[in-house]
């Protein structure tokens, strides 16, 4: 009889522990089933775009009743489809407008794009051009000489309004720049007057400039060093003509 109540405690046990294992179990396999990924950011930001592409309710549309949706709706969705017309009529009347006019509106912007990249070279050839150095004035008495009155007078009448500007080259003692620019100043009004506007600027560029006897001299030094030229007379011809043309 001992024993038989031992058998059926341990049996009891038995099952009890095999209904709580499978309870386990059970539970594990659900938690498994019910496992929520954690949202990515792209989903997030795919909800967050829904979110903002939902259209908020107006007035109308929370009113309760279908007559008055009707009554007091209406007006206020076709106020809101008037705008949307409105803005997006007159988004095509510019649109055919612009189509209608080209290609003279985008003329200009072309041509102004396309030059821009060669206007600082035009301005520094002009500024080149028109620059006065040491060698336009005097170094005793410190006014224009020859070459320095040809060349403002090439500036005054031959340049253009807008570019008739007579830069001087800027040397290290300021004394002597103001006394060029003054005497530059006195030039143009002394033979020019008030009429033709002329700037005066200082210029830090030194072109290579020399008076119209410096560069004779130069020339005719380079001439003079070259070796006078000497045609040779091949054997057996006659004359000097029959050598030139190898007859």
């Amino acid at each position: 009889m001992r024993n038989l109540k031992t058998l059926i405690t341990f049996a009891t046990l038995s099952l009890v522990l095999i209904g709580l294992s499978q309870a386990q179990e059970n539970s594990a396999y659900t938690s498994v089933i019910s496992f929520a990924k954690a949202p990515t950011a792209q989903d997030l930001i795919v909800i967050e775009e829904e979110a903002e592409l939902t259209e908020i309710p107006c007035d109308a549309c929370e009113l309760t009743t279908t007559n008055a949706r009707m009554s007091f709706g209406n007006g206020k969705h076709m106020q809101r489809w008037k705008k949307v017309h409105a803005k997006a009529k007159e988004h095509a009347a510019t649109v055919t407008a612009r189509n209608n006019a080209w290609p003279k509106p985008f003329d200009c912007a072309d041509r102004q794009l396309y030059t821009s990249m060669w206007t600082p070279m035009i301005d520094k050839g002009f500024e080149e051009q028109c620059v006065l150095t040491s060698n336009h004035f005097d170094p005793i008495t410190g006014k224009l000489n020859t070459f320095g009155n040809h060349t403002v007078a090439g500036i005054m009448n031959n340049m253009p309004q807008a570019r008739r500007t007579v830069f001087i080259h800027r040397d290290t003692d300021n004394q002597l720049n103001q006394k060029r620019m003054n005497m530059v100043k006195e030039t143009i009004n002394t033979f020019y007057g008030t009429n033709k506007l002329a700037r005066i600027e200082f210029s830090n560029e030194l072109p290579v400039k020399l008076r119209g006897a410096e560069a004779e001299k130069i020339t005719e030094l380079w001439y003079a060093g070259k070796p006078a030229p000497i045609i040779p007379i091949a054997s057996g011809t006659e004359s000097l003509d029959a050598t030139v043309t190898n007859n």
